[in-house]
Formats: structure tokens, C-alpha cells, sequence
């Protein structure tokens, strides 16, 4: 599969030979770092390799209040099997789109220079007598990839926002044996008193107190 990213993303930039490319780098709270880490080493290789003078990346902040696939990710950590995929699945599942989920944050970042990121750490040349359509990457370029995955998710995870409903699961997590409402609603309080104190975008209603939010969510 990383192969065949590899060759649309070769593909996708063959015409910006002697352009900039510009790269929006999305990120969710549900993606998987091993998929944008391949994505990433992919589009950088046409880097490496002097087909484009640079390659802008652009971090994008996606927050969920709640997802469609909840009840599914549930059953998943249960144990359960994840059901096949067809066509009247497909259908039985349309009554979702008539819940309410809340709301959608997304903050586009500042754009991050491959060039400038990269700047007397990497080598070009040494890719000048290997056939471009070979696929390399040198261990410190492997090494750049990874410092560069990193600096995007962190601009990323800055931005996120944190719901009312993220913070009381992150309590529940933490009594499996169960807690009392009132417990509940203390615990909410405090994380998100701390979380405010580190910095964290919090999506509060209004000046709403816990237990009216909690109680909404519950």
C-alpha cells in the first residue's frame, strides 16, 4: 500500500517540477499516526530527489464533539468483531445522520517549509547517480521524516479542541469500578480546571456550571 501512495503522490507532483508544492496535512482525533508517517515519507522522497524546490506543509486541526463510528470503536475495545461492510449496512446505518453530534473545530495552521525544515541537516545530492524511479530514502532522511511527523502533530494537537464529553470519558476511564454523579461532576471540574490552566481550547457551554454540563452529556 505504501508503494502505491508512493506512485500517486509521484504521480500527483510530476507536473510541479520547477514549482512549490503545497501540502495540506489534515489531522483528526481519530487518524492513525502510521498512515500519515507513510503519506508523509511518500511526498518527501519527491523532495529528496530534487524534482521540486519545496514542499509547503499546512497542519490541520480536526476536533470531534462525538464521531459516527462510537458505538463501533466501543464494541471494538469490548472484544467484538467489526462487522463486514455492504450495501444494507450502508442503509440500516442512515438513521445516524439524524442524531445530533455536536460540533466540528477546524484551525489551519501556519505552513511549514520542507526546505527550511531540512536546511544543512540533509544532502540532495547524493540521490544525483540513482534512477529517480528507484525508491530511496537515506537514514537521515529517515530520521528528518520522523522529526518532521512529529513537529506537524504537535503544531496540530496544540489546536485541539476538548469537549465536555472527552473529559467526563477520561474520568469513567479511570473508575471502571464505577462513581457517583456528584463524584463525577467534581472530577469533570478539576480536569477541565487544569486543562484550561496547560493551555487546552475547551469546548464549554458558555459559563454553564459542570454539573448542568455533565448532566446534559450523561
Amino acid at each position: 500500500m505504501l508503494q502505491n501512495n508512493r506512485r500517486i503522490c509521484h504521480s500527483s507532483l510530476q507536473f510541479e517540477a520547477s514549482a512549490n508544492v503545497l501540502l495540506l496535512f489534515p489531522y483528526s482525533n481519530i487518524i492513525i499516526f502510521g498512515i500519515v508517517l507513510g503519506l508523509l515519507s511518500a511526498v518527501l522522497e519527491v523532495y529528496f530527489k530534487g524534482k521540486v524546490s519545496d514542499i509547503k506543509i499546512i497542519p490541520i486541526s480536526i476536533s470531534y464533539s462525538r464521531i459516527l463510528e462510537e458505538k463501533l470503536y466501543a464494541y471494538e475495545l469490548l472484544g467484538v468483531p467489526k462487522p463486514k461492510e455492504s450495501t444494507y449496512g450502508l442503509f440500516k446505518a442512515r438513521g445516524v445522520l439524524f442524531e445530533d453530534y455536536g460540533n466540528i473545530h477546524v484551525h489551519i495552521g501556519e505552513a511549514i517549509s520542507v526546505s527550511s525544515f531540512s536546511e544543512n541537516v540533509i544532502n540532495r545530492e547524493i540521490h544525483n547517480l540513482l534512477p529517480r524511479y528507484i525508491s530511496s530514502v537515506s537514514l537521515g532522511e529517515q530520521k528528518l521524516i520522523m522529526r518532521l511527523s512529529y513537529q506537524i502533530l504537535l503544531c496540530q494537537q496544540k489546536y485541539f479542541v476538548v469537549s465536555p464529553w472527552s473529559m467526563i470519558a477520561a474520568v469513567l476511564m479511570q473508575n471502571k469500578e464505577g462513581i457517583s454523579f456528584k463524584q463525577l461532576v467534581k472530577q469533570v471540574e478539576w480536569l477541565k480546571r487544569q486543562a484550561s490552566n496547560l493551555g487546552a481550547y475547551i469546548d464549554w457551554p458558555g459559563h454553564e456550571p459542570a454539573e448542568s454540563v455533565t448532566a446534559r452529556q450523561h
